[in-house]
């Protein structure tokens, strides 16, 4: 037995329609049986869909919502750190879509990952107001931190050549830091450090982050 809210249902009753509309001709009189059968199931406070019913509506609810957004689905959340705004209204539906899938889904099959935790990550870094660094004697920062509250934060080591994937939080301990600053003096020094050196991905893309940092 199964519940439904009204946006969940307005998100099934789309894909259902999705699945109609290919699914026409003789062959697939049955298919459409079945569709309607869970379209019906959904007029009521709670949905008795039959293991058949579930199986189709998971693959109409791929279908028309996460297939056509394995892009943005693939995304990292140092990506997202940048595209979050554009895309919050779609990060929201397939939220709500992959809640649905994680539901309908058997206990033994894979879980989909909601956005609420990364974009909550995001928030929690693009607000912080204290960033801590370490520096070589030629002014070069090697690894920096993002403090997120009293212990716990994001370290970045930017000796790497490679951009960030996904923003890992643990224990973050201040004096194993040299300094800290503000992002304005942080981005300052890498700027001057970059006229004469060639700045790693690292520490390219910890500067972009910087930029949107509001401490």
């Amino acid at each position: 037995m199964s519940t439904f809210n009204n946006i969940e249902k307005e998100l099934i009753l789309k894909a259902l329609a999705n699945r109609r509309a290919n699914s026409q001709g003789e062959f697939n009189k049955k298919h459409l049986i079945e569709l309607e059968k869970i379209e019906c199931e959904l007029k009521f406070e709670y949905s008795h869909l039959t293991p058949k019913n579930k199986s189709i509506l998971i693959g109409c609810l791929r279908e028309t919502y996460i297939y056509p957004n394995k892009y943005i689905l693939n995304l990292s959340e140092y990506q997202l750190t940048f595209m979050r705004d554009e895309l919050l209204s779609t990060l929201s539906e397939l939220d709500v879509v992959m809640n649905l899938l994680n539901g309908l889904l058997k206990k033994s099959e894979s879980k989909y990952h909601l956005f609420a935790e990364s974009l909550n990550k995001i928030d929690r870094i693009l607000n912080s107001q204290r960033i801590l660094y370490s520096t070589t004697t030629d002014g070069k920062i090697y690894k920096a931190g993002i403090l997120l509250d009293r212990e716990n934060g994001i370290t970045f080591e930017l000796d790497g050549w490679s951009e960030p994937t996904n923003f890992e939080i643990g224990k973050l301990h201040p004096q194993y830091f040299q300094n800290n600053g503000t992002t304005s003096e942080i981005r300052t020094l890498l700027t001057n450090y970059s006229l004469n050196h060639e700045l790693t991905e690292m520490q390219k893309s910890f500067g972009k982050i910087l930029e949107r940092v509001s401490g």
